[in-house]
């Protein structure tokens, strides 16, 4: 038997671009809610690259007392606003179908995970939609947002002798430090450059397609 080699991808900012997804849907949110005029693009297009944690509390400042909803009510409704958009903004990041394919070839298997717990139970939507359910072995959608818990549960599933993570956040770099994977940041998502450097994965790509010289 051949060696057992594994990478985890990310999904969002990673594997698909849905940063407009998350941006209309907070922009219909704020909508919803009589706050369209509460904040700046420039705060909108921040929020849109957080989770619920980061911009729930800052959109509920901006509510009087007298009319502020119960935060699962807004959450909900977040949820129903994406479910109506997602497939006509979310993408495919460029090549990642020919990437995909090239490293299965060579042997790997791929496991596809996300952070995203609020809408996580769209992704098997998005994978069939985007023509990008075939393509992994495996499809992790984690109960909580921690990366560290989720990478832990994967690799102790899968006990493989080589593994990599592919990620665009601090937490994916983070969680492969912590179990000895190869970790490699991409620049294309949803944290800066300057951030993820802070973090020192083991490498940093522009696309998707430099991983085929790394793995």
């Amino acid at each position: 038997m051949g060696e057992r080699k594994l990478i985890i991808f990310d999904y969002d900012g990673t594997v698909v671009l849905s940063f407009d997804v998350f941006k209309e849907s907070l922009r219909e949110l704020f909508r919803k809610f009589r706050l369209e005029h509460a904040f700046e693009e420039s705060d909108l297009e921040y929020m849109a690259k957080k989770t619920p944690k980061i911009w729930l509390p800052k959109m509920l400042s901006k509510i009087p007392s007298n009319r502020k909803p119960n935060p699962e009510t807004v959450l909900e409704t977040f949820r129903e606003i994406y479910s109506k958009i997602h497939l006509n903004l979310i993408k495919a990041v460029p090549n990642i179908h020919y990437v995909l394919r090239r490293l299965k070839g060579k042997g790997y298997t791929l496991v596809l995970t996300t952070g995203r717990v609020l809408v996580s139970d769209f992704v098997p939507i998005e994978l069939k939609h985007l023509k990008l359910d075939n393509l992994f072995d495996l499809v992790y959608i984690p109960k909580s947002p921690d990366k560290l818990k989720t990478v832990k549960e994967i690799v102790e599933k899968l006990n493989p002798e080589n593994a990599a993570i592919v990620g665009d956040s601090v937490d994916d770099i983070e969680a492969g430090k912590a179990f000895s994977l190869k970790t490699i940041a991409v620049l294309y998502g949803f944290t800066s450059k300057e951030e993820l450097l802070k973090h020192k994965p083991d490498y940093v790509i522009n696309k998707i397609d430099e991983l085929l010289a790394i793995v």
